[in-house]
């Protein structure tokens, strides 16, 4: 694996941490938020590793899982994470503020998906 794609995958492993700790702290927007990157800079860091480029800018988690090779358990895991990109940073009138929309039991959620694409991403790398 390139310096770059380390360095991709450090930051993700960051962000899961930082999700998990937030979860355990209560703000579950946020947890949801990092867990959703966490699985965003994993994803982008085995585009860079298989493909010596850069990852498309995107927020779509499936379109990379997919592009990558992931199979249905994953791809699931990525349509559960990729919405949360935006769902958790806006307040949306006709729906909830982000402190609404999220408890222990959605941020659970969240990180298990993230933790499945990470745990992927290392057995590809190994």
């Amino acid at each position: 694996m390139s310096e770059e794609a380390e360095q991709w995958f450090r930051l993700a492993e960051t962000d899961l941490r930082t999700a998990e700790q937030l979860r355990d702290d209560k703000i579950y927007y946020a947890a949801v938020f990092f867990a959703q990157q966490a699985a965003e800079k994993a994803l982008k860091s085995h585009w860079i590793a298989q493909r010596a480029e850069l990852a498309p800018r995107t927020h779509n988690l499936v379109a990379l899982t997919t592009e990558l090779g992931g199979g249905d358990d994953l791809i699931s895991a990525a349509a559960e994470l990729s919405p949360e990109y935006v769902m958790t940073r806006y307040i949306t009138p006709e729906v909830a503020s982000p402190e609404d929309l999220y408890d222990d039991d959605s941020a659970t959620v969240h990180l298990e998906a993230a933790r499945l694409i990470l745990d992927w991403i290392r057995g590809q790398a190994a």
